[in-house]
């Protein structure tokens, strides 16, 4: 299957890092996303695609994150689709974990398929740990660095911005809104995202049946140059093995 790379954002010191890093398995489709206000300065992509910058918020980056999205997978022109930012430094193909864990509960299926993130700040709300304040704060994280996923799967994924405009003052960080707001999308209309944690008990059905998690560093090969020195092993992050368990488990498998 023919396979494209969307780098999204702003232009860092280490994005013609990012490019080189890919390009050294990937010889494929490789655009890059980002503003008109960027100095454009560097070689080995394909396609290069610019908007204005929307700004930050409603939560955070949002907006950026999503315009960037949006417009890379405009101009993908293959089906299956690696997203990621332009501060990670990728060393190893991602494709490979693509659609290598084939059982699911429909029941809480949003996406065709798993699409493959990062054990880093997808956070663990089992764990006992001292980096996140309030049982609140523990649930529906899923990380947003980076994905891969048919264009139709993530195109779902950036479908979000609404969500972030009418739960901009709900208190809850951009992870959490992001999987809230795909779980009320596309699943579960009356998902009441102020309430969040009435729905705590369907987290795990919802990670294990929608996303395949792999540790960021020792599997992906992965580095965030942003988040040089942040373990991937952080007390409050799902770990790959974890994961496992719990799919596992879920499937009856061990």
């Amino acid at each position: 299957m023919n396979k494209s790379v969307i780098i999204r954002g702003k232009i860092f010191e280490h994005t013609q890092n990012v490019i080189n890093s890919i390009r050294n398995w990937f010889d494929g489709e490789l655009i890059l996303s980002t503003w008109t206000n960027q100095d454009i300065n560097i070689f080995g992509v394909d396609k290069i695609v610019q908007q204005e910058d929307p700004g930050d918020g409603p939560v955070q980056q949002a907006a950026r994150q999503i315009y960037s999205y949006r417009l890379g997978l405009q101009s993908a022109s293959n089906n299956l689709v690696m997203v990621t930012r332009s501060d990670i430094v990728h060393n190893k193909d991602l494709f490979q974990f693509y659609k290598t864990l084939n059982q699911y509960d429909e029941k809480f299926k949003i996406f065709d398929n798993r699409i493959v993130i990062s054990n880093m700040m997808t956070i663990n709300p089992d764990k006992q740990h001292d980096h996140i304040p309030t049982e609140r704060d523990k649930y529906f994280r899923c990380c947003d660095w980076f994905q891969v996923g048919s264009k139709e799967d993530l195109s779902k994924w950036a479908d979000v911005l609404d969500v972030f405009e009418q739960y901009k003052y709900s208190g809850l960080c951009t992870e959490q809104l992001w999987m809230c707001g795909l779980i009320k999308k596309n699943h579960f209309s009356n998902f009441d995202i102020d309430n969040m944690m009435k729905y705590k008990f369907l987290f795990w059905d919802y990670l294990i049946n929608n996303f395949h998690i792999i540790d960021m560093k020792t599997t992906g090969n992965a580095t965030n140059m942003n988040w040089y020195n942040q373990p991937e092993n952080l007390g409050c992050y799902l770990m790959q093995n974890e994961y496992q368990e719990k799919y596992y488990n879920k499937f009856n498998k061990l």
